[in-house]
């Protein structure tokens, strides 16, 4: 039998209601259930940022305005420094402005980490996801 540990959380009454409208829409009737879902996929999206010696691979999805002055030869030169452990990169055009570039990878966490730290601040992307996995 699991065993529970009751925990009060203050959550801005904007974010419940945006969590029980997913929850209703996934089927989920406890908020205490969709809260324990949320964690789970939190832990398992970020679990390998607490590791200091592992393997990992994954994905880097990083969203950016193309028209930024740059952006592209920036991100690309930061992609070249990071050869050893970048797969292959992804091009997609979503808009008249936006792309998406997905940055797969495999390699040492350390090295992982320093790439995602060195795409965030680059000035014209949005947002950099990465996805990311411990290897056996």
């Amino acid at each position: 039998m699991t065993r529970y540990v009751k925990a009060g959380v203050a959550i801005p009454r904007k974010l419940v209601a945006e969590l029980d409208v997913i929850l209703e829409s996934l089927g989920v009737t406890s908020r205490s259930q969709g809260v324990r879902m949320a964690i789970r996929d939190f832990i398992a999206l970020n679990s390998w940022r607490a590791k200091s010696d592992a393997i990992v691979a994954g994905a880097i999805l990083v969203h950016y305005n193309h028209e930024e002055r740059g952006v592209e030869d920036k991100l690309t030169d930061i992609q070249h420094e990071y050869m050893n452990v970048i797969v292959s990169a992804l091009h997609v055009h979503i808009t008249e402005k936006e792309c998406i570039q997905i940055i797969t990878v495999k390699g040492p966490v350390e090295s992982i980490k320093s790439l995602v730290s060195r795409l965030a601040p680059v000035r014209g992307v949005m947002n950099v996801v990465p996805t990311i996995i411990t290897t056996l």
